[in-house]
């Protein structure tokens, strides 16, 4: 589409804008709520700034662009765009249910815990049976380790012999599935 500078993009902004819906509707189905028009607007930031730095691939520069090209390149930037911003949801919620923080914050010392954290030990106990009850073996104690005595992800992983990545996820998994069970517990409680 080779033309006058200004037509050429004025035809690349209309091609971004009609495909702007798309990726919204693209990622909105992977990411759910507003987020995204968010991952949509962010492919398309990304893009207009490859093009204006002269990074885009050549066959997308706002000179010489093919519109078929254009959309798989952007759907392609969307996707990873909402793989980032799945990733950084999960390490924002790893861990913040307030139960599970003040569990995590107990760990025995020097034989046990003192006469001030009794509250504590106990509401560590109860996380941990609640645990053991409901968590597979291999989560139950990626999450024990990690949380409890304060293991990095890296040595739980040596420990249980596997990846770093598969350690981290029964780690995320076990909170998760303790964090339901014990919001479910809260819900009972309350309705009694």
């Amino acid at each position: 589409m080779a033309g006058e500078p200004d037509d050429v993009h004025a035809e690349l902004l209309a091609a971004l804008t009609e495909l702007q819906q798309d990726l919204v509707g693209y990622a909105g189905r992977r990411l759910g709520g507003d987020r995204g028009y968010d991952a949509a607007q962010e492919a398309i930031a990304r893009f207009l700034k490859k093009i204006r730095t002269g990074t885009a691939p050549e066959d997308l520069s706002a000179e010489d662009f093919d519109a078929e090209n254009l959309r798989r390149y952007l759907f392609r930037m969307t996707w990873n765009v909402v793989r980032e911003m799945r990733r950084a949801h999960r390490r924002e919620s790893s861990v913040s249910d307030p139960v599970l923080e003040r569990a995590a914050d107990w760990r025995p010392r020097d034989g046990g815990p003192g006469q001030d954290s009794q509250v504590d030990s106990h509401l560590a106990a109860q996380v941990l049976s609640r645990a053991e009850e409901i968590l597979p073996i291999s989560e139950y104690e990626a999450m024990r380790l990690h949380l409890l005595q304060g293991l990095p992800v890296k040595a739980v992983a040596e420990t249980q012999g596997v990846a770093r990545n598969t350690a981290a996820s029964r780690i995320r998994r076990a909170v998760v599935k303790l964090r339901s069970s014990l919001q479910d517990d809260r819900l009972q409680d309350d309705q009694v």
